[in-house]
């Protein structure tokens, strides 16, 4: 199954974002907005997590030892490849690079394969897909905070409505 391991954001942030990004943003039209209930961000994706290794990462990851910190969401940016749009923090927190680099280096310690270890994390919670690069974009008039005490397995699922992402197992920091 195609899987990740991530954070999932607050339902009330999830809307205040979804509502900023549906009324400030400009030409959005042609872009595909990320679902409100999709919005998250991830720390190890999975492209093929078997069951059996799916239990033994259900079983080995342990996190209790990171604190649960704040992510504060300031900054929007954009890649051409993959076409996205995304929502990220200025300055990402120490423990947020740390609890990544613990999830990514258990997942490797149980043969967890994972496309992204050859490269440099860049945490971001996708808005857009299809996007294509505008003249300008609005950057949050807020800063979105919120407090990062547990993490997930999503699988990833499609669907005749689109992908969603349900969450499978559920690990907390501290």
């Amino acid at each position: 199954m195609r899987c990740f391991i991530g954070i999932d954001l607050p339902p009330a942030l999830k809307t205040q974002i979804v509502t900023w990004r549906d009324n400030e943003w400009p030409g959005s039209e042609g872009f595909k907005p990320v679902p409100p209930l999709n919005l998250h961000m991830t720390l190890v994706f999975i492209p093929a997590l078997v069951e059996s290794k799916r239990a033994s990462i259900v079983k080995a990851l342990d996190v209790s030892d990171i604190e649960p910190f704040t992510l504060t969401l300031d900054w929007v940016n954009h890649w051409r490849k993959p076409a996205i749009a995304w929502l990220s923090s200025k300055v990402p927190p120490i423990a947020l690079k740390t609890l990544q680099s613990s999830v990514s280096t258990q997942c490797q310690q149980q043969d967890i394969k994972s496309p992204d270890v050859a490269r440099e994390y860049q945490p971001h919670v996708t808005l857009m897909r299809k996007f294509k690069e505008p003249t300008s974009y609005p950057q949050p008039q807020q800063d979105w905070r919120f407090i990062v005490d547990k993490i997930h397995l999503f699988e990833s699922r499609s669907g005749s409505n689109g992908v969603h992402y349900p969450i499978i197992e559920t690990w907390s920091l501290g």
